[in-house]
Order: C-alpha cells, then sequence, then structure tokens
C-alpha cells in the first residue's frame, strides 16, 4: 500500500487502527518510505521507575476524589479491567452485563478514570488514548487534534501530504502536528511496566 502523499483514493480500512502504535510505526519505517519531512523515530528519553503498579495508583487516586459509593465501587470495578498499558479492553456493555450497573454509570465512571494520571488512561483504543493527552493539555483546538478526531487513518499511515490537502493547512503545520502527536505515549499505563519511556511534557 503506497504511503505518497498525493495519491488519491478511499480512506484506508479501519481494520487494525487499534494495534500497538508504536510496533505499528516501527513496522512502517521498516517497509515503507515516509513522506517528505516526515517526523524522525520515536525519541528515546530515559526510563523513569515508579514505586507502585498502574492499577495501585488509580486506586489511590481514586480514593482521593468526593465520590459517592456507587462512583467509587464502579470506578474501582473499571481499574480492576485496564491492562498492563492502562487500556479498557472489553465493552461497557460487557462490563454492564458483568456489573449489574447501567452502561451509562460505567461511562460516568470511565470519564473520572480519564482525569486521572497518567493522562490517556482508562481510553477504549489508541485514538481515544491520543485525543485524551491532548485534552489534558488545552490542545483541544489544536490541528494535532483535529487529526485524529477527522483523519486518524490516515494519520496513521504517515501521509502528511493528503492531511496538508484535506485540512487546508500547510505542509510545516502538518509536520509539527505529526512531531506533537510522536511525543505522546501510546501506552500510559507502561510508565508503571517499564517496558517504555514516558513522554517529556514540559
Amino acid at each position: 500500500q503506497s504511503t505518497e502523499p498525493t495519491r488519491e483514493g478511499p480512506d484506508p480500512p479501519q481494520a487494525g487502527l487499534d494495534e500497538d502504535w508504536l510496533s505499528h510505526w516501527k513496522t512502517v519505517e521498516a517497509q515503507e518510505p515516509s513522506d517528505d519531512n516526515a517526523p524522525e523515530d520515536w525519541p528515546n528519553e530515559s526510563s523513569l521507575s515508579a514505586p507502585q503498579s498502574l492499577h495501585e495508583s488509580l486506586r489511590l487516586q481514586l480514593g482521593c476524589q468526593r465520590l459517592s459509593e456507587q462512583e467509587r465501587q464502579l470506578g474501582e470495578f473499571l481499574i480492576h479491567h485496564l491492562d498492563g498499558s492502562g487500556y479498557l479492553d472489553d465493552s461497557l456493555e460487557e462490563l454492564a452485563r458483568e456489573s449489574g450497573a447501567s452502561p451509562e454509570s460505567l461511562e460516568a465512571a470511565l470519564r473520572l478514570i480519564h482525569h486521572l494520571d497518567p493522562p490517556g488512561v482508562g481510553a477504549r483504543d489508541l485514538r481515544e488514548c491520543l485525543m485524551l493527552q491532548l485534552e489534558h493539555e488545552g490542545s483541544c483546538g489544536s490541528l494535532a487534534y483535529a487529526i485524529l478526531a477527522d483523519h486518524f487513518p490516515l494519520f496513521l499511515q504517515r501521509r502528511l501530504g493528503a492531511i496538508t490537502k484535506a485540512t487546508g493547512s500547510s505542509q510545516e503545520q502538518v509536520a509539527l502536528a505529526f512531531g506533537c502527536l510522536k511525543r505522546i505515549n501510546p501506552r500510559p499505563g507502561s510508565v508503571f511496566a517499564g517496558d517504555l519511556p514516558p513522554s517529556v511534557v514540559p
């Protein structure tokens, strides 16, 4: 599949968008040429050790919130179902059947978890994880956020030219947005697991 920015055609298929972004990116780097002015590979910051697990940290943060007993129970229930990368793999409908709570109540509890650290935790897919981190930074109106919201498949394929045309931005602006997105940690829970360096955000 070509990654040339000027190629026209329908959006790429949606399958596989929730895969590990770092592995996907390295696979694309190894197999396909990139667009001109594409960002360099993932930065290599030094790892930080964490004194507790992701789930312990989230439970501690949740315990510091002023919540009803139901909110606390549902929050701890969702935290228990997060994987090591911080993602919620099960659908809220499945979890509602397991817990006996309504999907709406679980959705409200999940929004509470979205405000905990590390940013991006509790996401249900890669796109939501990256968007949550930009929201945490107050960057909802940025070009990077718009690329995730409206052109995520093109972003995964690094089609800078196609995104430039679709957004009406300059190639330099799109390249800067890509650089902003590539510094975001696609697996926030791995800060605790120690298998991926955390992002460095000033």
